[in-house]
């Protein structure tokens, strides 16, 4: 059985209900003497008109499945989004051998935003680690547009040994850094290319850096000295589908 995990808040639980309505398995609601706030009572007849069962808890429970943010009364219970195995996805066929690792991105959107990118460009798949990253939540899919539903999004425990194993794989490793990496036109991105990203303002850790096999940099000269990782990532997925073509 796949994992269940919990959204939280208005929006996001009406984003389930009208794009995986599929995965959520019912729906909860904090009942204030018997009659759910406007907002919350539109979600609700979402979930009903969804075959869905609507549940009661005390505020408590919202607290605790929230993790800090403001649940607005309501969480949604689905089946957590079916990650690709590793080795499946290397033996699947794509439009191109190439491959995006996340390490330690943290924001939904920016996840989507590549996973979006990945897919327009036909990666083979997109790697993320469990640990200290953003993962494939219902935003992250709304902004992929999507994208999760045509590449294979694969989340691995231990991402240096991933590296290991996609060098074994014949797999390049193109570390992104934001300023002393060498320009990608001046490499050959062609075949098995792996493109590594790091967190928002922090990069890739040292240990990621350390298993790359050569570490790039986009400049341009210009007013801003870096640009968001989704667009980062969007530009050098470019670089290799442009290399592929010509």
């Amino acid at each position: 059985m796949k994992d269940i995990v919990y959204v939280t808040g208005i929006h996001a639980v009406r984003n389930a209900l009208e794009n995986f309505p599929d995965r959520v398995i019912r729906v909860f609601w904090e009942d204030n003497g018997g009659k759910a706030h406007p907002r919350r009572a539109e979600v609700l007849e979402l979930a009903r008109e969804n075959g869905l069962p609507c549940e009661t808890r005390k505020s408590h429970f919202f607290r605790d499945r929230a993790k800090g943010r403001n649940a607005q009364g309501i969480a949604a219970q689905m089946m957590d989004f079916p990650y690709t195995d590793l080795h499946q996805m290397l033996s699947s066929e794509s439009p191109l051998e190439m491959i995006l690792i996340c390490d330690g991105v943290t924001d939904p959107q920016n996840l989507g935003a590549m996973i979006r990118s990945a897919a327009f460009f036909g990666a083979k798949g997109v790697i993320i680690p469990r640990d200290k990253s953003a993962l494939v939540t219902p935003l992250a899919e709304r902004v992929s547009a999507g994208g999760t539903g045509s590449v294979p999004i694969v989340q691995v425990v231990n991402l240096s040994r991933t590296l290991d194993e996609l060098k074994e794989n014949g797999y390049w490793i193109y570390g992104t850094v934001e300023a002393g990496g060498e320009q990608p036109s001046t490499h050959r991105l062609k075949g098995k290319t792996a493109i590594v990203v790091g967190a928002e303002g922090q990069g890739i850790r040292r240990l990621t850096r350390d298993k790359c096999d050569v570490l790039l940099t986009l400049s341009a000269g210009g007013a801003i000295p870096a640009l968001n990782v989704s667009v980062f990532a969007g530009l050098m997925m470019y670089e290799v589908h442009r290399q592929e073509s010509a």
